[in-house]
């Protein structure tokens, strides 16, 4: 679900669709919330979001290096394009 929504919202910097991804970043599943990440760095793209980055930034420390490199990878993505 969560990539659908970053593949429907891409770029698009929709406060619904983060709204719907914030509690997937606190999912039990690692596979839920690297997906959730990746769809927040989709839609919010060199848009430099502060919500998203404080969102994102806690996932910096993920107990799952694959979701620190896309909590990493998404940050770069929002704050640069």
């Amino acid at each position: 679900a969560a990539t659908a929504i970053g593949e429907v919202f891409r770029g698009t910097g929709s406060m619904e669709a983060l709204r719907q991804l914030k509690p997937l970043l606190r999912d039990s599943s690692e596979y839920v919330r690297r997906a959730a990440v990746w769809a927040i760095g989709e839609i919010f793209r060199g848009m430099g979001s502060l919500e998203a980055l404080q969102l994102l930034e806690p996932l910096l420390g993920d107990s799952y290096s694959w979701v620190r490199e896309a909590a990493k990878k998404a940050i770069e993505m929002i704050k640069s394009g």
